[in-house]
């Protein structure tokens, strides 16, 4: 997006008071600066509480929340997705599920955590404006940075922007690199519009790497979501990318990394536990055990749907 097109959408991050332009707060005085011709929306002065209610029916996440919520979702498209983006996120964006409701053609996609910003072309492609935001152009892989960068470096948890301007906030492979992730839903859910969605995951069995904070377990991502007042639609495991999968490949470093394919073999191994339980439950006339539950057990990274409340 073109500076002329989102200078609208600008709060300052320290007194969140509407920016006429990118280099000064006229109401705080915060002055910002450019990086390498990218606004730099980010401010050491910048401080919240961050506040939520908790009862204690949420010390225990009930078996019907779960069966209601636990469960991959009913549509996946596959074909030429950009790096990292899910299959039932790229379903709903791109229009080819309208549960529980479709997103707009036109409409707003904010992605915290872009990268290279490898996913602009695909979403411009079907007919999805983009805001991609980072807190760096060069903490990315080579081969992503040809797509661009961000548009905007800000910080996640003090995002520089208006109340209720996007319809989508994406959040992809970097809500584990967050300090504080219920403060980052908190800001989330305050720029989505009524109705609109979060759709985003976060490392679960995966190693530590690149100076990761909190990895969440099932349980995790549905208490995030519910702390910070979202609508669970799902919450589901990654597709293809299990624990067996992700430790190997992300640990083992130079000469060692010959041994990530053990992976797939001790997730053969625990296939066919599954197969083997599954089929003496059904000769005692028993139901066979969830598959997104089993799934889930060993994921590498939970994923989720979740909506701002409204219409």
């Amino acid at each position: 997006m073109a500076i002329a097109e989102w200078i609208s959408l600008l709060a300052c991050p320290v007194c969140r008071t509407a920016l006429s332009d990118a280099q000064v707060c006229r109401a705080c005085g915060e002055t910002f600066k450019d990086e390498d011709s990218t606004p730099r929306l980010m401010s050491h002065q910048s401080k919240a509480t961050v506040s939520f209610t908790f009862t204690s029916s949420r010390s225990v996440v009930s078996d019907d929340l779960k069966h209601r919520v636990l469960k991959w979702p009913a549509h996946e498209l596959r074909q030429d997705l950009p790096y990292h983006m899910d299959p039932a996120h790229a379903a709903l964006l791109a229009g080819k599920t309208e549960a529980p409701a479709a997103i707009a053609r036109g409409a707003l996609v904010l992605e915290i955590g872009c990268g290279g910003g490898q996913n602009r072309a695909w979403m411009n492609k079907h007919n999805l404006r983009y805001l991609g935001t980072d807190v760096s152009k060069t903490r990315v892989y080579e081969f992503l940075q040809k797509f661009g960068g961000p548009d905007l470096l800000c910080d996640a948890h003090f995002l520089p922007l208006r109340d209720a301007c996007v319809d989508v906030v994406y959040a992809a492979a970097v809500n584990e690199h967050l300090a504080c992730p219920l403060r980052a839903a908190q800001e989330a859910k305050r720029v989505l519009k009524p109705g609109g969605y979060y759709l985003g995951n976060c490392s679960f069995m995966e190693p530590w790497h690149d100076e990761s904070f909190f990895h969440m377990s099932p349980n995790a991502a549905i208490e995030l979501l519910t702390a910070a007042e979202l609508d669970i639609v799902n919450v589901y495991p990654g597709g293809g990318w299990h624990g067996f999968k992700a430790l190997p490949r992300m640990a083992f470093q130079g000469p060692f990394r010959s041994l990530a394919p053990l992976g797939s073999l001790f997730h053969g191994v625990y296939r066919a536990q599954t197969v083997l339980a599954n089929m003496r439950r059904k000769s005692q006339g028993r139901p066979p055990h969830d598959a997104t539950m089993t799934a889930a057990k060993i994921a590498g990274a939970m994923t989720w749907i979740a909506r701002k409340p409204g219409e």
